[in-house]
Formats: C-alpha cells, structure tokens, sequence
C-alpha cells in the first residue's frame, strides 16, 4: 500500500506472513517488522484525511496515527470491540468510516473530533445472518466477509464492495435502508450454479465522466470458480427486447421448424453452445413467444415482427391440428 504524504518520496507498506514490512522510497531502505509486528499481516487500510494507517492481524487491529502531534503506534486487541481475526480492510473516504471484515460480519470504525479537539475513535457493529458463530443483527445480507473494496478514482462515489463465501454485496451509504444493499449471488452473478465462491479480491473500476452516478462504478471479482465481471449500464426498454430477440434470433439456436425450442448448454454457463431435442413444452414456449410478438407487432407496425408472428401461429395451428392440442 503506497502512502503519499510520509517521507518526502512517499512510503510502501507491505503486508507479509512475515509481518509489516516499509520501503521509504526518498532512501529506498527496507525497514522490516514495522513496530514489532513480525505476525502475518491480512490487510492494511489508509485514510489520507485522517493520516492515519490500519494493519489487520489474527489478533489485533494495529493503528499508526503520523503527521499529527499523537503520532505513533497503538492497537485493539480481537476478540474485544472487534470479535473475530480481521479478514480484509478498506477505508472509505466518502464517508470517513473503517471498514473492518471478518467471518462473523463487519465492524465499523469512525472518527469523531472530541470538545478538546482531540481524534478519538469509536466502533459499530454490522453482522448478518449466515456467520460464524452465529451473529443475527444489522442488514449487512450475509457474513463470511473475506474481502473489502471502494472505488479510488477521481469520481469516487462513496459505495463499499464486499466479498463473501457466497458472493458479491454492495453498500450504498446514499440510498433508502431498503435499497442501500445489493447481493450478487448465485449463477445469475457468480461463475457457479452453487452458492458458494470464495471470493478472494474485488477491483472497483474507475467510471467514466459522463457516467450517471446512480449506476455506480463497475466490479472485478476473483472466486475459486473463474472471474465475476458487474457491470452496470442503463438501458431501455426496446434496448433490452433487441438485446434478448437477437440472442433468440441466432440461427439454428431457438426456432425448430416454427416452434420455440428450448436449448441445453453442452458446457455450463456458456451461451455459445446450444443442444435442441423433443420437447414436450415446446407448444407452451412458442405460445408465450407467439404473444410477445402480437404486442411487439402492436407497437412497432413492423411488417417482419407480423410475418414471424404469423409462422409461430401456423406452427402451433399444425401442432394442434396433428396431436388434437397445442
């Protein structure tokens, strides 16, 4: 993690199982074991505006206050106001606040300047319902947290990605208490039809400036199972029915001699293959297919979308003529 304003050149620290390691980079010297701390270091966090350092351990939380007259070090102790060994950490500038993972949930830290002027920092809780060991309050969606992002580019908006045993979540501080959270689980997000990922990192992308900001930026999750990639983009409607009619309309893929077929995939999860067999829904799909197109037709007058409506009513009209029913 690379600090700008310590040291004239800036300084490196490097989380190791050895311990916390510093490269200051105005004499290029390592300095090894930084206070002591010779215990595999899991994460380490960074507030510009506080000038402050967080480096999570097994067994504690170590902080380094710099640039102030209380420099130096200090920690709490796990097990404490943190209950379990920290698993990833971020700092969100947006909203002054440490975010600190574990497997039972996520604690907050957050600054609060006291009447004498002085810095103090106090603790919040956040857990969710499928933890170790158990934990059942807040709204974070679920708890084996094993990795924490934000965004660091120029347009940061303020939301905080969390990766899990079962997936993706991302907090938005600026929404409703219902709409704050968003899960990315499962096949429809995770390269897996199983619940469980293991995500290990998360990159936040950076957002275009003429981005809208209630997208938010986009996502990279590394799981045990392949690369999740969460983009966000705002669409139309007649932008999402041309999307799904071209994927539909791909020869040799859906359409069987008039009837909408369904279609296997020969390797999960990948859309480029395509298995067609007998079917006996095959009636069913072509009838709610046949009246998407009347509607379409009613809509857009387009002759083509009228002429393909009409071969998805002939082909069900031979299918009832032939088994005496569609």
């Amino acid at each position: 993690m690379f600090v700008t304003d310590l040291a004239p050149a800036g300084w490196l620290y490097i989380a190791a199982d050895s311990g916390l390691h510093g490269l200051d980079l105005s004499t290029s010297m390592v300095n090894p074991y930084l206070n002591g701390i010779d215990v595999p270091v899991s994460s380490l966090a960074w507030s510009f505006n506080r000038q402050t350092i967080f480096a999570g351990t097994k067994t504690r939380l170590w902080i380094q206050a710099y640039g102030t007259d209380i420099e130096g070090w200090r920690h709490e102790q796990i097990n404490g106001l943190i209950d379990a060994p920290i698993t990833s950490l971020v700092y969100d500038d947006v909203h002054d606040k440490l975010w600190i993972g574990q497997d039972t949930g996520i604690t907050l830290l957050s600054p609060i300047i006291m009447p004498m002027g002085r810095l103090h920092w106090f603790f919040s809780r956040l857990a969710g319902q499928i933890s170790n060991p158990g934990s059942d309050i807040g709204h974070l969606p679920f708890a084996n947290i094993t990795t924490l992002s934000v965004g660091y580019s120029t347009l940061p908006d303020g939301r905080v990605w969390l990766g899990a045993l079962r997936g993706v979540m991302r907090f938005d501080p600026n929404s409703t208490d219902i709409k704050a959270w968003r899960v990315f689980s499962t096949a429809r997000y995770m390269p897996n039809r199983e619940s469980l990922v293991d995500v290990s990192s998360l990159a936040v992308l950076s957002r275009t400036s003429d981005a809208p900001t209630a997208l938010g930026s986009a996502a990279v999750a590394v799981t045990n199972r392949g690369l999740a990639v969460l983009r966000f983009e705002m669409w139309t409607l007649a932008q999402k029915a041309e999307y799904f009619q071209m994927f539909l309309d791909q020869p040799g893929r859906h359409d069987k001699y008039g009837l909408v077929s369904s279609c296997d995939m020969s390797s999960w999860g990948d859309t480029r293959t395509c298995v067609k067999g007998p079917d006996d829904n095959d009636g069913l799909w072509t009838s709610m297919y046949l009246g998407s197109q009347v509607f379409r037709y009613a809509v857009t007058q387009d002759a083509k979308v009228k002429a393909e409506a009409w071969k998805h009513f002939e082909a069900l009209e031979l299918l009832n003529q032939v088994s005496g029913s569609a």
